[in-house]
């Protein structure tokens, strides 16, 4: 792939029409859980449609529980300004939890919206462990999903916005290095 063919990819984008709706703010952070967490289980735990990605199920980590909701629901709605925060420790991450049922369609959506990069990387763990994982990133919104790869499963790590341009940065040359695009911007 050439650079021309990465630029052209994000910049001739279409409408995302299939993205849900986001999950409004009540503005109160007891009653917005009450309303995510339920929605969270629906979606991706309790769900009769089980999520596949690459003809494999996506699964979300359920322990540890912290305060009574699973592991991966606070990985998609709040954030820790270090690696190994305790789940009850992270930050709420309001732009995350109004876009918490993104992730799921970007990733049934993957291979048919064009507005998706699909690329494989390394995230590292606190513990300095390299895990390989798969990305997904919704270009316009400038939204990651993060799954990791297991051996005949893949698991939802993270979704979140890319707020800081060196984030946008940083994928797109992740992006580019994983399809051998020597010069991508």
């Amino acid at each position: 792939m050439k650079k021309e063919d990465c630029i052209a990819h994000k910049t001739n984008l279409s409408p995302n029409n299939w993205l849900p709706s986001s999950i409004p703010n009540p503005g109160n952070w007891d009653d917005y859980l009450d309303i995510l967490y339920p929605k969270y289980l629906d979606i991706y735990q309790n769900n009769k449609n089980k999520l596949q990605f690459d003809n494999k199920p996506v699964s979300c980590r359920r322990d540890p529980k912290s305060i009574g909701k699973d592991y991966t629901f606070w990985h998609l709605t709040s954030y820790s300004l270090t690696k190994g925060t305790p789940e009850e420790d992270r930050i709420p991450d309001f732009d995350r939890c109004e876009r918490l049922a993104w992730a799921r369609a970007i990733i049934e959506n993957a291979y048919t919206s064009k507005n998706i990069l699909v690329y494989n990387n390394f995230r590292k763990t606190p513990g300095g462990k390299k895990n390989k994982t798969k990305c997904l990133l919704l270009i316009p919104e400038k939204y990651l999903v993060v799954l990791l790869i297991k051996r005949n499963y893949y698991m939802l790590k993270s979704a979140y916005l890319l707020e800081h341009k060196k984030s946008q940065i940083k994928c797109m040359k992740e992006y580019c290095a994983f399809k051998n695009i020597t010069t991508c911007s």
